[in-house]
């Protein structure tokens, strides 16, 4: 019995499918955090100064769903979450918005 030869541009075509299909896959808990919490210290620092916008904290993030964008790229999740704010103290929401996978990992782009 003969063995089909393993070429290595089948394995090439292979990782490509493989790579792009992690990039198809939606936003996870972390994710959200980490670009939720982008977002609010970056709209923070614009309204009361960057140092005191560091301080605002996402303490967790939880996605409870997520659909492929119909209209632009990325997913909309909708998502809980627990921030830390100065004076203010520990904050519970909800959120939704679209997220957008880049070169620095994910950003809410609305």
């Amino acid at each position: 019995m003969r063995l089909p030869h393993f070429r290595p541009a089948s394995a090439a075509a292979i990782a490509a499918i493989l790579t792009l299909a992690g990039c198809a896959a939606e936003p996870g808990d972390e994710d959200i955090r980490q670009a939720y919490e982008k977002s609010v210290q970056s709209s923070t620092g614009r309204f009361i100064g960057g140092d005191l916008a560091q301080t605002v904290k996402v303490l967790s993030a939880k996605k409870v769903a997520c659909q492929k964008s119909p209209e632009a790229p990325g997913y909309v999740c909708d998502f809980s979450y627990r921030t830390e704010l100065p004076v203010v103290g520990v904050q519970e929401g909800l959120g939704k918005g679209r997220f957008v996978k880049g070169d620095q990992g994910w950003v809410l782009a609305e």
